[in-house]
């Protein structure tokens, strides 16, 4: 999903570049490692099984543009300014720097616009798709056009735990169910309206998909331990502790201002949410690059 500062997740996720720390170092505990990320290290050069892109476009994005995009579309995927790291963190679902490694310098640097599209006639299928399997074909274009090549590795790094804070939640159940198909899903079919610095805005979500965008915008892991069913509409505002990272090349003129009239994300988390948010460590998949390569133009 979009960085903050310009991602609007039509599905999407936005996530802010930046690091979060709501509680001392010396508070930090260990906790049990993310569901259904015990994953082995094994090689990954294959890409996964499934729906593909019938046609796809890379090129280097023109040296005086400024805009920046990177979203799923209902017939495919366009992507404006995106480095090869930001494909890879959307093709995983993974925003948190230290999760991926081994890649070659230039994957953070080279800009390009990608335009991928189906055949017209697996449109339907396509609008059927959940998130996952969105992701799963930008992982096999990767594949495919940068020759990328991955193994997986359980790592132990910093994470946040999301709970249930001492007075209770302070949650509004959600009274509509999503299930257009005319807007693309995000996350276990919840919707995102609003996903940018300092903002993130939901409906009909359950908290865990909830915790996994809340790791978009923290750039850390965030571990549901609410136990806490049910889905629900979630608006919540926060002052962010550090300024978004600027994109390579970006217009750094157009990065938004922080509201300062509102309360650092734990402690917003706390008094609109009744959730707690605490640093801990955590053994998490991370993404190990093997290979990739630069694409020639087309």
């Amino acid at each position: 999903m979009f960085r903050s500062e310009t991602r609007a997740l039509s599905l999407l996720f936005a996530f802010v570049l930046a690091a979060w720390s709501c509680c001392a170092a010396q508070d930090r505990t260990f906790v049990s490692a993310l569901p259904g990320q015990d994953v082995k290290s094994q090689p990954r050069a294959d890409g996964p099984s499934g729906p593909e892109f019938e046609i796809s476009t890379v090129k280097p994005t023109p040296k005086d543009a400024r805009s920046w995009q990177m979203e799923f579309t209902l017939d495919g995927f366009t992507a404006r300014g995106v480095t090869v790291r930001e494909l890879m963190e959307e093709a995983f679902g993974i925003y948190e720097p230290d999760r991926i490694s081994g890649e070659p310098p230039w994957v953070d640097r080279a800009r390009l616009d990608i335009t991928a599209k189906t055949d017209s006639s697996a449109a339907k299928e396509l609008s059927e798709l959940s998130l996952p399997q969105r992701r799963s074909m930008l992982e096999r274009l990767l594949v495919q056009r940068f020759n990328l090549s991955i193994h997986h590795e359980n790592r132990a790094v910093s994470v946040y735990v999301l709970s249930v804070a001492p007075k209770g939640p302070k949650l509004r159940q959600s009274t509509v169910h999503h299930d257009s198909r005319s807007e693309i899903r995000g996350y276990d079919n919840g919707l995102v309206r609003s996903s940018r610095y300092g903002l993130l805005e939901v409906e009909d979500m359950p908290i865990p998909a909830f915790a996994q965008i809340l790791s978009h915008q923290l750039h850390k892991p965030v571990l549901d331990r609410t136990n806490l069913s049910g889905r629900f509409d979630i608006s919540l505002h926060w002052t962010p502790e550090e300024p978004p990272t600027p994109r390579i090349g970006g217009d750094q003129s157009q990065a938004p201002a922080a509201d300062t009239s509102w309360p650092p994300i734990s402690a917003a988390l706390r008094e609109q949410l009744g959730l707690r948010l605490e640093s801990a460590q955590a053994p998490v998949d991370t993404i190990v690059v093997d290979r990739v390569d630069q694409p020639s133009d087309n």
